[in-house]
């Protein structure tokens, strides 16, 4: 009777599958890494027998999917990126104020030329109701009407002149931005 030789690289097989490497640990935990959510541990060591016939030891496992989800979080929030994303949030905000500041500076600029000229034709109302007067009295304190009024419309005026091209010349320098 003839034994069989023994082999004992067969039996060893056997109690010892063979190891997988942790890169391909790795490839498998970033294969079912989705949208952000990593794999529980059962899942990983079931796609491990599946590709490789090879659960690869629970600590090793649950100790490979713990880096793995540090470096997501170190990388997703990085030291650079952090103050980078509050640079463009603060850029935004100012833009907006600017875009703000610009529209109440133009609407006031607006305010300001439609009193301008109800100044304007309160005192060419006032001049025909002065030649219409009957009396001189009345003459005299239209034609003082008129001169405040007068008054108040060249200081207007002047205002205007002085605030209102800061307005226009930056609308004319950037076309796409509204002012």
């Amino acid at each position: 009777m003839k034994r069989k030789a023994f082999r004992l690289a067969d039996i060893l097989a056997l109690m010892h599958p063979p190891k997988v490497s942790d890169a391909q640990i790795r490839r498998v935990i970033a294969e079912l890494t989705s949208a952000g959510r990593f794999p529980s541990g059962a899942r990983l060591r079931a796609a491990l027998v599946e590709r490789f016939n090879c659960r690869g030891g629970v600590g090793r496992i649950y100790r490979l999917l713990a880096g793995e989800r540090a470096k997501a979080a170190h990388s997703g929030l990085s030291a650079e990126s952090i103050p980078a994303r509050l640079l463009e949030h603060e850029l935004a905000n100012l833009r907006q104020q600017l875009a703000q500041a610009a529209a109440k500076a133009q609407a006031q600029q607006t305010y300001w030329t439609g009193r301008l000229q109800q100044l304007q034709e309160n005192i060419q109302q006032l001049q025909v109701r002065m030649e219409l007067a009957p009396t001189p009295a009345q003459r005299v304190a239209l034609s003082r009407e008129a001169n405040e009024l007068d008054t108040q419309g060249d200081r207007l005026g002047i205002m205007l002149r002085a605030f209102g091209p800061a307005v226009q010349s930056r609308s004319e320098e950037d076309p796409e931005v509204e002012y």
